[in-house]
């Protein structure tokens, strides 16, 4: 989760926020599924950064992140995928 956030923030600080939106929505994905331990203490420092550029494009990336499986939100995260 940490790096999917990270690169969420790093995304919507760079001005990808249709992007950010994508990973963070899979986050948000992952946190619905399960309990992630340690990580709910930490998880408002990143929410802040990525939810400070909310709009249209991050909402719609908001919701098309929520339905990315976990692995597609890491590939994409990690540059393997071609998700426009």
């Amino acid at each position: 989760m940490y790096v999917l956030a990270y690169l969420a923030c790093v995304a919507a600080e760079d001005g990808d926020v249709h992007r950010a939106g994508r990973l963070w929505g899979a986050v948000e994905a992952e946190e619905a599924r399960r309990p992630l331990g340690a990580w709910e203490g930490e998880r408002e420092q990143y929410a802040a950064r990525v939810l400070a550029h909310a709009d249209a494009h991050l909402e719609q990336g908001l919701r098309r992140g929520r339905e990315l499986p976990l692995q597609a939100a890491i590939e994409e995260g990690l540059g393997d995928s071609d998700t426009p």
